[in-house]
């Protein structure tokens, strides 16, 4: 939902700005993002199929996983932090997959909502600030 949120927004901008939607970059990044997203997808629906329900986190944090993948593949055609973001994201998923067995053994939805909001929430959050601070700012006459 997301992705078609930002395509969304994206052809929109394009026809505002009287470019084509299909140019040369958004097939570039499309053709980046589309296989982590697509195995993220192809995972999910496996666990929900088959996996017991007491198995949320890995879904959480393999998905985490394959969108850090997909935020990092996308940044080869965008600035350099963004390459730096999913790997901060790689990381937290990769730290989490570790420790979160350990963490609060059966504690269930609200420590998986937990992590959830800690690798994407708080990792955007963090994000926009950094790029809030560090981006130059247009001046107006």
């Amino acid at each position: 939902m997301a992705v078609a949120g930002a395509f969304v927004i994206a052809r929109r901008q394009a026809v505002q700005e009287g470019e084509p939607f299909w140019s040369p970059p958004a097939l570039r990044v499309t053709h980046a993002l589309a296989p982590p997203l697509t195995a993220g997808l192809l995972f999910s629906l496996a666990l929900m199929a088959f996996a017991p329900s007491d198995l949320r986190w890995p879904f959480v944090l393999a998905n985490a996983l394959f969108y850090g993948c997909a935020v990092h593949a996308a940044g080869f055609f965008m600035p350099r932090g963004m390459k730096l973001f999913g790997w901060l994201i790689i990381g937290f998923s990769g730290v989490l997959l570790v420790v979160r067995p350990g963490m609060v053994p059966g504690a269930g939805a609200f420590v998986d909502h937990a992590v959830m909001g800690a690798v994407f929430g708080l990792a955007h959050l963090a994000y926009g600030v950094y790029l809030y601070a560090t981006e130059p700012r247009k001046t107006t006459a």
